[in-house]
């Protein structure tokens, strides 16, 4: 079986992402470095989770879930909800208040992304 041309630079490109994170997170201490590194740190994890979720909504679109043509806005939605709450968390700020700020929010974003773009109107 051949691998597409497409598909053999983005196992490559995933590939280098995790060597990158597993090389960073083990050659520092959170607690010693300066703050430009924690926050690579945290763009690193952005962009892993962001890499996760998009594959896994393309994975989850071979089984019958209609994600297959808006899995990007759906992995960039998700990605930005579980950073938000992770940077809140590692600050020490994440409370129900937030919980009921973000949550209308990501309400609004589904609907959005879901009704949103339907069909173009046509020319009369």
């Amino acid at each position: 079986m051949m691998i597409e041309a497409s598909h053999k630079t983005r196992i490559i490109g995933a590939a280098a992402l995790l060597v990158a994170d597993a090389l960073f997170f083990t050659t520092t201490n959170a607690g010693s470095v300066v703050s430009v590194a924690l926050i690579i740190g945290f763009g690193l994890s952005v962009v892993t989770l962001y890499l996760l979720f998009s594959q896994l909504l393309i994975f989850s679109s071979l089984y019958g879930l209609p994600f297959r043509r808006r899995h990007r806005q759906i992995a960039l939605l998700i990605t930005g909800v579980v950073a938000a709450i992770l940077a809140l968390v590692t600050v020490g700020e994440f409370t129900t208040r937030d919980i009921l700020v973000m949550t209308p929010m990501i309400l609004v974003a589904v609907g959005y992304l879901t009704y949103g773009r339907g069909r173009s109107p046509t020319a009369s």
